[in-house]
């Protein structure tokens, strides 16, 4: 496993004196010591499976259990800081430049600290809209293989407060089935905003023009992470502003 940092000397021209100078420039920085210590947790694992697959024998397994990870100042692995909540002017300032859908999105994110596959994944029939603060809970989670019993004692439930409900009730349908953030919206909702920020005049061909029947690519019934965040990313690369991924909550 990498630790210690590959470095390279390179000559540097300084741009007042014109002198030539040597510096140290970082290749890589190596690992940082959670990432280590994770690589060692999945390393025992995939050699319990092994035994349990009786492919090498128990003792291996048991002496790997022995080994320790790295322990915060003693190692010289890096350490990295905590992850911070994201600056509220960095997410107001992609608002303009992300879809209404991917949007609200957002909004609820940060209001309820929920996690993104919980977000993507939310329909109203597993919602509970009975009393003043709602009651969502996701169909599949993140640790439901824990619950073993099905105890609802056991069960995730993400509180939505009357903020969170505001930006929800627009996209309550009759169909309760449906997941309530669909790219297919956001995709109608764009060509519509697009239509009418257009300056010249709809040439007749254009406007004939057909969508394709069978699209290489086409809107799928409800976000997911891995279109979640991009959405985000560009969001900030027109704003921009930083990259963040998701905002953590501010829970109000």
């Amino acid at each position: 496993m990498i630790v210690h940092p590959i470095t390279r000397q390179i000559n540097v021209v300084d741009p007042q004196t014109g002198e030539i100078k040597k510096e140290t420039k970082v290749l890589r920085k190596g690992l940082a010591r959670r990432v280590i210590n994770k690589h060692i947790g999945r390393t025992k694992t995939i050699f319990g499976w092994g035994v349990e697959e009786e492919s090498i024998p128990v003792h291996v397994h048991q002496a790997l259990l022995r080994v320790p990870g790295l322990r915060k100042g003693t190692g010289q692995a890096r350490e990295t800081s905590r992850i911070k909540p994201v600056a509220e002017h960095f997410i107001e300032a992609i608002f303009p430049h992300v879809p209404s859908v991917a949007r609200t999105m957002i909004e609820v994110h940060r209001l309820c600290g929920c996690r993104p596959q919980d977000l993507v994944s939310m329909r109203a029939i597993d919602i509970y809209m009975t009393g003043p603060v709602w009651e969502y809970r996701p169909q599949r989670y993140k640790t439901e293989h824990r619950n073993e019993d099905d105890s609802p004692d056991l069960d995730r439930i993400v509180f939505l407060g009357p903020l969170a409900q505001e930006f929800l009730k627009p996209y309550v349908t009759l169909n309760v089935t449906n997941y309530l953030f669909s790219p297919t919206r956001s995709e109608i909702e764009r060509n519509a905003s697009g239509r009418e920020k257009r300056k010249s005049p709809m040439t007749p061909s254009r406007s004939r023009r057909r969508r394709k029947r069978h699209p290489k690519r086409s809107p799928g019934d409800h976000y997911d992470v891995d279109s979640y965040h991009p959405a985000i990313r560009r969001g900030c690369e027109e704003a921009g502003t930083p990259i963040w991924f998701f905002p953590l909550p501010q829970l109000a």
